[in-house]
């Protein structure tokens, strides 16, 4: 069957645009790419797609299928294979030494230095880079100064490809089953024993209610089975959890109802859509700081709103925010509602302090709050904390034999890039050592 015809609306620096183009190079399937920093290509993007303006928007055959989560959402779908063209992947056919889920800094990393060891190594993740290809600046990374989150990525990507890695990206697994290896290496059905159903306690990551489990032997040999989104399984003698943060919601009515209407957790995707516009950043932490400091520069008049009476950031971000005419912040303030018609038109705010309610008229909200850990798949399986980041020792193991992780998934307390990546080559250098011994 031929390829269809992708073509996909970008922008230089927009991390899901990245992300849409690893996904089809990943695929084996070409595209046309416009970019619409040329405004011809904007204009022609808004009159194909009905208006849209958020990036990527994708057409496959000329029909719009919207931007990087509605395409994977397509791909776990059984139209799979009728609109693309697409053979379904063998990858679950195999028993993997070792899987890693998660393509960010630590699980390109873990990725390395498994294959190095000569092992197995199939990488599962919905996207490439994790949090850090959405970072516009980075001068802390060791050897590679001034460079930006999309670049690093880039290269960790690339060193990766060196090797006989299998990477599956578009892929989310949404539960794992422990089982037994002798039952499973024979061929017959597998003894799944896991926990507790996984959406018992979830936290906000889609899974399917209906896969029942028994209490887990954690001392036996472990083969993991994991469930894919698709409802395709793959088996592993061992894990690595690379799976990262997503970013945190506001939960105030209006956030779902405007959501790419208006409301955004991404500026660098989306702020040029909104150049020379009145908008507001919800967050003063160093991600909020840098995301007003970025549509300042698009001509924006920013209204940043904080919950605390300080901003939280690094002290050099809080001086250039604090030294721009186009930024004004909002101390002690908490957002209660956003509002507007077909797009958001302004958000309602409430003084902390004296509990006045102020209207401020924006035309777009960009939510820079923090993180939460991608844990719902395994959150039954392995020890989490209170903030539901999974508990590792310092050889990188959880509490289950065979599963290891790294990265910010952890109760690490620094969050770095540089550090993720050094958890991510310890996970690896155990795997390897445990294999060794099983």
């Amino acid at each position: 069957m031929a390829q269809p015809k992708i073509e996909i609306y970008t922008l230089e620096w927009c991390p899901y645009c990245r992300r849409t183009k690893a996904f089809f190079k990943s695929k084996d399937l070409s595209y046309e790419e416009y970019d619409i920093a040329d405004e011809k290509n904007k204009q022609e993007m808004q009159e194909r797609s009905g208006g849209e303006k958020t990036v990527p928007q994708i057409f496959i055959d000329g029909e719009n299928i919207g931007g990087y989560d509605e395409l994977i959402k397509l791909k776990s779908s059984d139209e799979m294979q009728e609109i693309w063209g697409m053979a379904e992947s063998d990858f679950h056919e195999e028993l993997w030494d070792v899987i890693i889920i998660g393509a960010g800094p630590a699980g390109l990393s873990a990725a390395i230095y498994a294959a190095r060891k000569g092992l197995k190594v199939l990488v599962l993740a919905v996207a490439i880079g994790g949090q850090v290809i959405e970072t516009d600046m980075i001068d802390n990374y060791i050897g590679i100064p001034d460079t930006d989150g999309q670049t690093l990525i880039k290269s960790f990507w690339d060193h990766m490809d060196k090797y006989e890695v299998r990477a599956e990206l578009g892929e989310k697994v949404v539960d794992i089953v422990c089982a037994d290896e002798k039952v499973v290496e024979a061929g017959q059905q597998v003894d799944e024993k896991a926990g507790k159903k996984t959406g018992e306690k979830e936290k906000g990551n889609e899974v399917d209610q209906g896969w029942e489990k028994e209490e887990a032997n954690v001392n036996a040999k472990n083969i993991f089975k994991l469930k894919l989104a698709d409802d395709r399984t793959v088996r592993a003698k061992s894990l690595i959890v690379a799976s990262g943060t997503k970013k945190r919601e506001l939960g105030v009515p209006g956030e779902n109802k405007f959501k790419n209407s208006g409301v955004y957790y991404c500026a660098i995707c989306d702020g040029f859509l909104y150049a020379g516009e009145d908008v507001a950043v919800v967050g003063g932490g160093n991600s909020g700081l840098e995301a007003a400091l970025d549509l300042a520069k698009l001509d924006c008049q920013v209204s940043l709103i904080e919950t605390n009476d300080h901003l939280q950031g690094d002290n050099v971000l809080q001086e250039q925010v604090l030294s721009r005419d186009s930024i004004k912040v909002f101390y002690s303030c908490r957002v209660k509602e956003i509002l507007g018609d077909e797009q958001v038109k302004e958000i309602k705010v409430r003084d902390k302090d004296t509990g006045e309610i102020n209207t401020i008229q924006v035309a777009a909200v960009f939510v820079e709050i923090g993180l939460t850990p991608n844990v719902g798949f395994i959150y039954d399986l392995v020890a989490t904390n209170s903030r539901d980041e999974i508990i590792i020792d310092k050889k990188n193991k959880t509490d289950v034999r065979g599963i290891w992780a790294a990265g910010d998934v952890t109760d690490i307390e620094a969050k770095q890039i540089i550090i993720a990546t050094a958890e991510g080559a310890l996970a690896a250098l155990e795997v390897n050592k445990y294999l060794n011994e099983i």
